[in-house]
């Protein structure tokens, strides 16, 4: 960061092609002295090279070099749509008292929506061009949405790209390969007809759902799931009261012990689709069921795991939030080998027997590795009677007892 005064012109050159420069971007060129611009965009000024400094960049690295020598106005020549994953942030960041003109370019993705006759108002950008990307993001956003817009690069091909979606029905991909250049080339269809081609990494996609999945936008109660009678469901007004405990964000990593029908973690999943969750049982119907309600509420940010809780865990990423809603005898077990985690970690056990609140009093109040111990009593009484004269009587659900503590 530099505290010098310049005066900087932003300029997108879109697609590369001289063809859709902008007649406020060739104005900007022909009558800058000192241009800064993009290795893939030098062709573009071979008619304006009289009397001009001229200085080239690649990264950001290279970019920084440039600036850190610079002490005069100048023109920055960017690929694409400066507001549009590009340097704008950068430079603004480089030169916070620079006064900045930004001159747009027609976007890469305005020429692909235009070569499919596509709108694009709806559409949701995610870019993995030169940068990381969470492909269960991208998944959810895909099942959500009627349009999504990918960029790609040569680790983030299409034909990979479909691969990962391969999975999903109702899709229509369409990919243009150097927009507007003379070696253009445009594919439409099923992922699964591209996951073998070989694409240019100068390629951008339009991601279709041709039916998005309307997710809920209330709260799930217990018959929205695909049940069993045999596999426990946790009863929804309680399911509120330890989603709100929880407090997950996309940005946790959850692991949900004891999972049952999945009515915790499938919850979190919706509100929360960049989240990373684990679901674990040891009975192969409740996997089973947990798989079934992943696939009806088009969910990707789940993982399931069966098997006994002692050992999974030990193949599961360092958690954020562990919720603990059966345990199967193994809870000191599991409780100890959280201590060994690391700080911070959140766990909430549900208990509805003597035994494992006993145990998690014991644990999470009286051993030194946990802090912020906190327990809460949730009772639900509620009426089955549809006459009036009987609406009084009230029937008790058995009390759950819900532990709380930290990691230290």
């Amino acid at each position: 960061m530099t505290e010098k005064f310049c005066e900087i012109i932003i300029a997108g050159t879109g697609t590369g092609s001289e063809d859709l420069l902008t007649l406020e971007v060739i104005e900007a060129i022909k009558n800058s002295e000192c241009i800064i611009a993009h290795s893939n965009r030098i062709n573009l000024l071979n008619k304006y090279l009289l009397n001009k400094k001229i200085s080239e960049y690649k990264d950001l690295n290279t970019l920084e070099e440039i600036f850190s020598q610079i002490d005069e106005k100048f023109l920055l020549l960017v690929s694409g749509e400066p507001g549009l994953y590009s340097v704008m942030p950068f430079v603004k960041k480089f030169f916070p008292n620079a006064k900045i003109t930004v001159l747009p370019g027609i976007s890469s993705i305005q020429v692909l929506c235009a070569r499919f006759s596509e709108e694009w108002h709806d559409a949701i950008i995610i870019s993995g061009h030169g940068r990381e990307f969470n492909p269960v993001k991208l998944l959810n956003t895909i099942e959500r949405n009627r349009l999504v817009v990918f960029f790609c690069d040569k680790r983030n091909s299409p034909d990979k790209i479909c691969q990962k979606l391969s999975d999903l029905k109702n899709i229509l991909v369409m990919i243009g390969e150097n927009l507007s250049l003379e070696n253009e080339k445009l594919f439409s269809g099923n992922p699964n007809d591209f996951v073998t081609k070989n694409f240019d990494s100068n390629a951008l996609m339009l991601i279709k759902n041709l039916e998005p999945y309307e997710f809920p936008e209330k709260n799930l109660r217990n018959n929205d799931f695909i049940r069993d009678d045999k596999i426990k469901i946790t009863h929804e007004s309680i399911r509120t009261i330890i989603l709100d405990e929880l407090g997950i964000t996309n940005k946790s990593i959850f692991w949900d012990i004891g999972a049952g029908t999945g009515s915790i973690s499938i919850s979190i999943a919706l509100e929360n689709p960049e989240a990373n969750i684990h679901a674990v049982d040891y009975k192969s119907q409740s996997v089973k069921i947990i798989r079934e309600n992943i696939n009806k509420f088009h969910i990707h940010n789940v993982k399931i795991y069966e098997g006994r809780a002692k050992d999974v865990i030990k193949i599961l990423p360092v958690p954020t939030h562990v919720f603990i809603g059966g345990n199967n005898g193994e809870l000191t077990e599991i409780l100890k080998y959280i201590e060994g985690l690391g700080t911070g970690i959140k766990v909430l056990i549900e208990s509805v027997t003597l035994e494992s609140m006993k145990t998690g009093i014991e644990i999470l109040k009286n051993r030194l590795k946990w802090e912020n111990f906190y327990v809460k009593q949730v009772l639900i009484s509620e009426s089955n009677n549809s006459s009036d004269e009987e609406f009084t009587l009230m029937s008790s659900r058995r009390p759950v007892m819900l532990l709380k503590a930290n990691v230290i």
